[in-house]
């Protein structure tokens, strides 16, 4: 069994080519930022480019290595990101930009999976919590879940009761209508399982040959 400590999901190469894809052509951050935030970057100092990046955008200053070297001067971040040289650096290791969004999208599922394990260690210590009452833990090991799906997601979950009410609702307002909605098949116990074909689904007929496969398809 190997003792060795699994890395921090996180690509620096990715991150440093990201960065130098805005620097080559800024209309890079505009893609990018839609789905891309500072704090997905694992390194630090590169959170503070991609805030620098955000400032300029904000204030409709143009993106080149000048105008991101002083938005980081006036923060007092230009030293600890590494100077001008390291910006210089990235722009001129990056292979293209035609490629940023792989790189952004490598990015972006690096800091879901760090958010990932964030949340692992979260509910294991919430479990270990003899002192914390089951319901409150079980709540607060949801939450630390959801934080992570809905990121990854962008989407919005829907609470378990919610959903099921909906679904009552639906079985109730079907049960409610005379004939099921759709082109029936003629096959009575086929109909009520399926609630008629419907248009725009896709059904799949299988069957031995002989067994009348066309002729139903057919009809």
């Amino acid at each position: 069994m190997s003792n060795e400590i699994p890395l921090i999901p996180h690509s620096r190469q990715a991150e440093e080519a990201v960065i130098g894809a805005v620097l080559i052509n800024p209309d890079v951050y505009i893609e990018l930022s839609e789905f891309l935030a500072a704090e997905d970057f694992y390194i630090h100092r590169l959170r503070f480019v991609w805030q620098a990046f955000a400032r300029l955008v904000e204030r409709r200053v143009p993106i080149d290595i000048l105008t991101v070297s002083e938005s980081l001067e006036k923060q007092g971040q230009l030293e600890e990101v590494g100077g001008a040289a390291i910006l210089v650096g990235m722009l001129n290791a990056t292979p293209t930009t035609l490629h940023a969004d792989a790189y952004g999208q490598i990015v972006r599922e690096a800091a879901v999976r760090r958010q990932m394990l964030t949340a692992a260690n979260k509910i294991a210590t919430l479990a270990n919590d003899q002192a914390l009452e089951l319901p409150l833990a079980t709540e607060q090991s949801v939450a630390a879940l959801e934080g992570a799906i809905l990121r990854e997601t962008g989407g919005q979950l829907v609470p378990l009761r919610d959903a099921l009410g909906q679904a009552f609702d639906q079985i109730d307002a079907l049960s409610r209508i005379s004939e099921l909605p759709g082109t029936p098949s003629g096959l009575i116990d086929l109909d009520h399982r399926l609630g008629n074909f419907q248009a725009g689904a896709l059904y799949v007929l299988a069957a031995r040959p002989g067994l009348g496969k066309t002729s139903l398809a057919l009809t």
